[in-house]
């Protein structure tokens, strides 16, 4: 399978230690157990797959596809709120004074 499933096998075997990771960490730290907090996660990994993939079917330049994926990808965080205008604020506030 070369390179292909070389690729498969290390993003499966990748998602399943993240996960094992994740449901560790949550036990030994009684961290809260918000399932809508995980489904917006795992809805913008489902995202930025299909994303990818679909940038990569424009047949742009390479470093062009990547700058967009980029953008976009930043632009999802907004969507997603992961990460807020206010918050960005508040962070540059900080760092002056």
């Amino acid at each position: 399978y070369s390179a292909t499933g070389a690729a498969i096998t290390a993003f499966v075997t990748e998602t399943c230690l993240a996960v094992a990771f994740i449901i560790t960490c949550a036990k030994m730290f009684g961290l809260p157990k918000d399932i809508r907090w995980m489904l917006s996660h795992a809805g913008f990994l489902l995202f930025t797959i299909l994303l990818a993939y679909g940038i990569t079917s424009l047949h742009f330049l390479w470093l062009l596809q990547f700058a967009l994926f980029g953008v976009i990808c930043v632009v999802l965080m907004f969507a997603f709120r992961f990460v807020s205008v206010a918050n960005i604020k508040q962070l540059l506030n900080r760092q002056k004074a």
